[in-house]
């Protein structure tokens, strides 16, 4: 007769084998808070305790504990709990056994509530972001509304304009980010880099003004990746560097080819970005001090934009910065034969 492998003689011995198969975090407590018995996986996520032993020694968290004996009590949940020794939020469901004390079973929810906070500050940062121009809006179109000379007209209807271009420019802007979140399709092919450099700047001075570039990205510099993607992060980069630079200091742009990859780089003279602010530039609607811009306001979306992009091709990007000064961020591209 073959072999059929191990036997068990109880179906909870079933269950207990598919669950273990599973990964699925669980604890069996007895009536005195004690852990009899735990899974594969809950021993490693709890970082192998010693079992038997004490649930608050084995999980460090005194909310743990107070839902095990809610579960002893009957009461099944569902619950959330931030297990912060672990770094993780676990979300708690039991069953009672009488007696024999109860199974508690662990989902980690860590990655659904970070979203769901990321979510939250987005939109709340969003509807930050339009509340300036809408009331700039609403306060133009009444004093149009009392009536004025013809010139002031014209005046109030050019802040009117303006201020519907930045909320036109937010949106679309949004759009694309929300589009980043998903898949990024690439289109790689060789290219020109200091082609795309040069047409990147062009479109920063035709929307901010005018500036001096330092290009030392040579002629015949080729890269391979996606032209118009990497075109985006250009210009989202030299806009900063633009809008932050002094007036008659330049931008600088450079690239180097190095051991399978492409690394460029953007630098300002701009007053730098405080060391405690640095790590932060990335997220999104992050914005310096407005008193250090001499060009307006961005969005606060284009590092955000530019790291998704820069991340679709395996790259990274990085910001370095000195408060005395100038702000240089730099980006990779793997490159293939």
């Amino acid at each position: 007769m073959p072999d059929l492998g191990p036997t068990f003689a109880e179906p909870a011995d079933w269950t207990r084998l598919a669950l273990e198969a599973a990964g699925i975090l669980w604890l069996r407590i007895d009536a005195d808070l004690r852990v009899v018995e735990a899974s594969p996986a809950a021993l490693d996520f709890f970082e192998n305790p010693a079992v038997p032993g004490s649930l608050i020694a084995l999980t460090r968290t005194p909310e743990l504990e107070d839902r095990a004996r809610e579960v002893l009590a009957g009461e099944p949940g569902p619950r959330d709990i931030n297990v912060a020794n672990f770094g993780s939020v676990l979300r708690v469901r039991g069953l009672a056994l009488g007696a024999a004390g109860a199974f508690l079973y662990f989902e980690d929810v860590t990655e659904v509530r970070r979203l769901e906070a990321v979510r939250a500050n987005f939109v709340a940062n969003l509807a930050h972001e339009l509340r300036t121009p809408v009331a700039s809006l609403s306060l133009a179109a009444e004093t149009l509304e009392g009536g004025l000379p013809p010139q002031e007209t014209v005046t109030f209807a050019a802040r009117i304009a303006e201020e519907a271009r930045y909320i036109e420019g937010l949106l679309r802007t949004v759009s694309e980010l929300a589009l980043l979140e998903g898949e990024v399709k690439l289109q790689v092919t060789d290219f020109s880099l200091h082609d795309v450099v040069v047409d990147s700047w062009r479109r920063v001075v035709d929307r901010q003004g005018p500036g001096q570039l330092v290009d030392e990205v040579p002629v015949n510099f080729w890269v391979r990746a996606d032209p118009v993607r990497v075109a985006e992060v250009l210009q989202n980069l030299l806009e900063n560097a633009h809008r932050f630079s002094p007036e008659g200091r330049p931008v600088t742009v450079g690239a180097s080819a190095g051991p399978g990859e492409t690394v460029v780089w953007v630098v300002d003279e701009g007053p730098g970005i405080p060391p405690t602010e640095l790590p932060r530039v990335f997220e999104r609607f992050y914005k310096v001090d407005r008193a250090r811009t001499r060009r307006g306001d961005g969005s606060g979306l284009g590092l955000a934009i530019s790291k998704h992009l820069v991340s679709a091709h395996g790259g990274h990007i990085w910001a370095e910065s000195h408060e005395q000064g100038g702000t240089r961020v730099t980006f990779t591209l793997p490159q293939t034969a």
